[in-house]
């Protein structure tokens, strides 16, 4: 709902810079003319997760349930998110970095770049949905007994029921993991994502997942993960960076901007790319050798 800055253009117009136009969709060369942004100022952890999209809550909770936890990658496991990151780039056809640019992000900008994985140790798991198993047999016997002596216990009658479905639930889940254990091993990785964190604002980079391992919402976990330390740092704002301003159904990347919307996010359009020719007669003169070499090797 902000006011367009036109003047801004202007300004730089007068100045002799040349406005590249206005533009959807993703160019890497190019800034992206729209962003999403989750505004900070002032905000606790609580607040950022009240403001989130009840789904978006949900899925968080669930994934702490089940214990989903983030971790931050040393440099010798970067090659995780870069597995990880070209799974997306192959569905969403980006070109994904090379393993050679998350290290040089790593060496150079430090304890700015955080590289963070979203996994679950199934034998954890396991235990916790054993345990919850028992927990809720114990209330099985309970309400059975209890029906022995008022069989016409609606109350009783629905306990047993919930505590039925809940012993169902937990024999799907651990015939899941069974079967998570021989195809992936113990450790589910679930999603990874980069980021670079500064004084002023928390910027997302790149992320990826494994599509099949969704339900665990490794990829909300970590964005929740970030966006706690973003507070932490006091960074007026979450920067979930480039969407591509076709906020129609139909767009291949209305899933993603949803995604960043369900945290709360609000759009932001920024005022455009521009070119400046410092030296406009050695410019012409780049310009047409550089037409004369590409006419030559045509």
């Amino acid at each position: 709902e902000g006011k367009k800055r036109d003047e801004l253009i202007q300004l730089f117009e007068r100045e002799g810079f040349v406005h590249s136009g206005f533009r959807n969709g993703h160019d890497p060369n190019f800034e992206p003319r729209w962003m999403s942004i989750l505004d900070l100022e002032g905000k606790t952890n609580q607040d950022i997760f009240k403001a989130m999209h009840t789904n978006t809550r949900q899925s968080i909770r669930n994934a702490e349930k089940m214990g989903v936890k983030v971790k931050e990658l040393k440099r010798e496991e970067l090659y995780i998110l870069k597995e990880l990151v070209d799974i997306a780039g192959e569905i969403r056809d980006f070109e994904s970095p090379s393993i050679s640019k998350y290290e040089a992000y790593y060496d150079n900008f430090q304890d700015h770049f955080k590289a963070c994985l979203a996994y679950i140790d199934l034998d954890e798991y396991e235990r916790n949905v054993l345990n919850d198993q028992a927990r809720q047999e114990k209330i099985l016997a309970k309400a059975l007994e209890d029906l022995k002596k008022t069989p016409d216990s609606q109350k009783k009658i629905n306990r047993k029921k919930e505590a039925e479905y809940a012993i169902e639930g937990c024999h799907r889940k651990l015939k899941e993991i069974k079967e998570y254990k021989e195809k992936y091993g113990t450790v589910l990785n679930l999603a990874a994502a980069c980021f670079m964190l500064t004084d002023y604002e928390t910027l997302y980079l790149y992320s990826g997942s494994n599509k099949d391992l969704n339900r665990f919402a490794g990829s909300f976990m970590i964005q929740w993960h970030m966006i706690q330390m973003a507070i932490d740092h006091h960074c007026s704002r979450y920067n979930f960076y480039g969407i591509s301003g076709n906020f129609h159904e139909s767009a291949e990347d209305y899933g993603v901007f949803i995604f960043k919307r369900s945290f709360n996010a609000c759009v932001a359009e920024l005022v455009g790319d521009f070119t400046y020719t410092a030296k406009p007669s050695e410019f012409r003169m780049y310009t047409m050798l550089r037409n004369v070499k590409h006419k030559l090797f045509r």
